[in-house]
């Protein structure tokens, strides 16, 4: 290790010591158009401004085309004007040596400007659009996440919102949502600790990445209904213009399971980019870590075709955790011996099997391509990722194999096309998404009595959408639409004994449960066909929402509603064939307060309504044994431990629901955002695990009981509450030599209660959610070269527990601190401007800490599970314009 330290600072120190080609001139191009009609602007004049003063100017030509060349670097405001239109100034636009940038105005007509007792540009009139050059920028950038309204400002969602830009992307190293997700204030991430997520994600005291809405240019990629994905290497951001995040259910306009809120990743475009990008890295643990990039086309039209491709055999556990893993090395490494039971650290047993190497590798691969034809983009992404599905055991019960993995794809294609007239705009998208287990994936642990044991299932959806929005004028704005989905879905099996066959039907497969394959002393075969259960289900949702500016856009009104129908069946019922209707109503409501353009005040209630699962309700596994009589002779079977479907008495479990009360202020001018928010959120019928005593084995077979059972449980509910406290600074040294020092400080608080149904004395803590965290960035440029600081302090953090009937523990981790680091530079460009190589280093775990996250209570897995060590990745990034 100390030589691969050594190696890569000193291929670092040697790449930023590299001498570049002297700068060389920049240019801007791009179009003006009428922003209700999309018409070429004639005759419109673009001015390149410093600090107020004219460096140069242009007019566009018949086509509304303009070019700005020979220009120096620096950061600088770029404005157009037109007799007939508003004036529309971009301000903070920064130009590097040799760069292009593409800069399209679109005014707005306004006849007053035509006015000879109106003074021409005026400077309340100039319309001002803000570039991720400042802080202030971020907060003004257009989004559409929370309202549907083109053209809408950060700085005036109702609801507390985080926009990542694509320099900080660049500046900090993101290369996955997983990393951008890690620093956000409010979110917390227990990394490693889940067999088959690897992450669990959590904000604001509720867990699970199913309960978001995560999106990539506004097409859904995660579940469609809820179930909780991968969020790891498997998600990449290195095609990111921005990503934006908007907290609390958005439900009016994207759907009530908007849970937790929406988070969309915005790529570049074709002709944003016109350029092949390439990335190689490798580092400690043999981690690699390689990206290709490319764009190309014009405003009409383009594509971009992105993929990444990422691998580790990660840190050999034991060595770094001495205690945690002494079970592995002196009893399973010396004498293949592991424990029957999780109940038991005396009961062990000596595997027939030879002992197997220690492989806990990680892959991960994603692709995505986007066409665009005028108002129409075509668009396909898989997302595939692959890890040890020992993942957060103990390995005095599972074995940490080389073929013990959990893989996923997650596969998406979409059609999209956008509408926009005078006042009415439409937006339409179709969209297909499969999530699918692959039938390779393998466990062996005590659940499976050390067999090696298969799982499958998957989810298939296909959605339309239609977005309408319809502007009465500059101040009154009203949306809605429909969004119609249907599909189907196979709950993860049981263990099997061999691997699903996709190919052949179900009936030929002679699928059983593991340990009832065999006989009883009479000779009767004791085997139990493995239950399947399937769902077929239909949605429609109709939202409809309006937005008011009020008093000279003094306030900003937003008010919604979101109706779905949702028709589950399950053909695998007690009552066969039997529907499960849901009919909900998410209403929203958000108010707006803003004295300046630097000050607001926002007040927002939100709904949010999850249908359970399928894979969390019909989800099982385990296994049996043979029982025997005092003569030795097999009578049965028996039941190990079991985690069984949900019991469904009614046929219906209630959805899960959120109603959060939000107040935030933000105060944002040039380099300085000071922000705060205070939130209160009441939960009802959230999903927990609960072990349980004696319970009938399934609704079909309840002759069989098993003694100890863990099931998914809609039995939850209480209160959280909380809020957050942050501010960023950016101090230029030299705006046109890129000389600059940002630092970020947040403060998280989440406290509340969480009660049982089945056990009302039970009160706990809110799971996944440290009490504590506080997050901090330092970044310091120089020219070409930057350094990336970030800290990430947590409390104790617990999870949910397990329901005994009378008796709830909450078990979690100790305090810790995490740093991070990552350093870029560009070592080299060619005198075209048309090629260029850049170095970087990433640093995880700068201070090499023994930390731990909060594992699941399920037995067999660690309630606090080591992290690794310090890893360092070193690489370089190839750009071909």
């Amino acid at each position: 290790m100390y030589k691969i330290l050594t190696n890569l600072v000193l291929l670092l120190t040697f790449c930023l010591l590299s001498l570049n080609i002297a700068a060389q001139d920049a240019s801007i191009r791009g179009n003006v158009t009428d922003k209700a009609t999309g018409r070429n602007i004639a005759g419109a004049k673009v001015f390149l401004l410093s600090n107020g003063k004219l460096k140069k100017q242009t007019i566009t030509d018949a086509g509304g085309n303009y070019v700005l060349d020979s220009l120096p670097y620096g950061t600088f405001d770029l404005e157009c004007n037109n007799p007939a239109y508003n004036p529309q100034r971009f301000i903070g636009l920064q130009l590097k040596a040799g760069t292009l940038r593409l800069a399209y105005f679109k005014l707005t007509y306004n006849p007053a400007q035509l006015s000879s007792k109106r003074k021409s540009n005026a400077k309340d009139d100039i319309e001002l659009i803000y570039t991720y050059a400042s802080l202030q920028a971020k907060q003004t950038a257009e989004t559409s996440l929370s309202t549907n309204v083109s053209g809408e400002k950060q700085l005036d969602v109702p609801n507390t919102g985080y926009l990542i830009s694509r320099d900080e992307i660049l500046q900090r190293g993101y290369q996955y949502l997983f990393d951008v997700l890690e620093d956000i204030p409010e979110f917390e991430i227990q990394e490693k600790v889940s067999p088959d997520v690897v992450n669990i994600v959590a904000s604001r005291g509720v867990a699970g990445s199913g309960r978001w809405l995560i999106m990539q240019d506004g097409i859904r990629i995660n579940s469609m209904v809820g179930s909780d994905i991968v969020i790891a290497q498997n998600i990449s951001v290195h095609a990111a213009k921005t990503i934006e995040i908007i907290m609390c259910p958005s439900s009016a306009v994207y759907g009530a399971d908007a849970f937790s809120g929406v988070i969309n990743i915005v790529t570049f475009k074709g002709d944003e980019l016109n350029s092949l990008q390439l990335q190689g890295s490798y580092g400690q643990y043999g981690t690699t870590d390689n990206t290709f990039l490319q764009g190309y086309g014009n405003k009409d039209k383009g594509f971009v075709i992105h993929s990444n491709f990422y691998r580790s055999a990660e840190p050999y556990m034991p060595q770094f955790y001495p205690r945690e893993y002494s079970w592995f090395e002196q009893q399973y490494t010396n004498s293949n011996q592991v424990l029957t039971s999780p109940f038991s650290n005396t009961d062990t047993t000596q595997l027939a099997a030879p002992v197997e190497p220690y492989n806990i590798n990680t892959f991960a691969f994603s692709f995505a391509a986007k066409f665009h034809y005028k108002n129409w983009e075509l668009g396909v992404m898989t997302n595939n990722e692959s890890h040890s599905s020992t993942l957060g055991h103990s390995y005095k019960y599972t074995i940490p194999a080389k073929l013990n993995i959990y893989s996923t794809a997650l596969n998406n294609a979409y059609l999209k096309h956008q509408w926009t007239g005078e006042k009415l705009s439409v937006a339409s998208s179709l969209q297909w998404n499969l999530w699918l287990i692959s039938p390779q994936t393998r466990f062996q642990n005590s659940n499976s009595e050390y067999q090696a044991t298969y799982r499958f299932g998957f989810e298939q959806y296909i959605q339309w959408r239609e977005n309408l929005s319809y502007k009465f004028n500059d101040k009154h704005n009203l949306s809605g639409g429909f969004a119609f989905q249907t599909g189907t879905a196979l709950a993860k099996t049981a263990d099997l004994a061999q691997p699903w066959e996709r190919s052949t039907i179900l009936e030929s497969q002679n699928l059983y449960y593991i340990g009832s394959d065999i006989v009883d002393y009479n000779g009767d075969s004791l085997k139990i066909p493995l239950q399947i259960y399937n769902e077929n289900r239909i949605s429609i949702g109709l939202f409809v929402q309006y937005q008011a500016n009020l008093f000279n856009n003094k306030l900003s009104l937003t008010i919604g509603n979101r109706v779905d129908f949702i028709n589950n069946r399950h053909p695998q019922d007690a009552l066969e064939g039997q529907n499960h209707n849901y009919l909900t109503a998410a209403p929203r409501f958000g108010a707006v307060f803003k004295p300046n353009n630097n000050f607001r005040l926002r007040f927002s209630f939100s709904t949010g309504i999850l249908t359970p699962p399928f894979q969390k309700t019909h989800s099982h596994y385990g296994s049996f044994s043979p029982a025997l009589d005092s003569a030795g002779r097999v009578i049965g079977l028996q039941p190990n431990y079991w985690r069984l479907t949900t019991p469904d008495e009614n046929n219906t479990v209630n959805p899960e629901s959120s109603r959060c009360f939000e107040l935030s202020t933000s105060y944002t001018k040039g380099d300085l955002l000071i922000s705060a928010n205070g939130y209160f959120n009441f939960l009802d019928d959230l999903f927990q695990t609960e072990i349980i005593s004696n319970a009938p084995f399934s609704d079909n077979n309840n002759s069989i009981i098993v003694p100890v059972a863990e099931i998914a449980s809609a039995s939850a509910f209480g209160y959280v509450y909380g809020g957050m406290a942050r501010i960023d600074y950016r101090i230029y040294f030299d705006k046109s030599q890129n000389i600059e020092l940002r630092t970020g400080l947040s403060y998280a608080y989440v406290d509340g209660l969480i009660k049982d149904r089945n056990d009302l004395l039970s009160d706990r803590q809110p799971f996944y959610n440290a009490p504590h965290t506080v997050k901090a960035n330092l970044m310091f440029r120089y020219k070409k070269y930057s350094t990336s600081l970030r800290f990430i302090y947590r409390t104790r953090t617990v999870n949910e527990g397990v329901n005994t009937g009378t008796n709830t523990s909450q078990f979690g981790n100790e305090p810790f601190l995490l740093v991070n680091l990552f350093a870029h530079g560009q070592v080299f460009e060619s005198k075209n401007q048309r090629f260029r190589v850049d170095a970087f280093l990433r640093v995880r775990n700068l201070l090499n800490s023994r930390y731990y996250n909060t594992g699941l209570p399920n037995a067999g897995l660690l309630q606090a599970v080591p992290q690794d060590p310090i890893r360092i990745v070193g690489g370089f990034q190839f750009y071909f314009k």
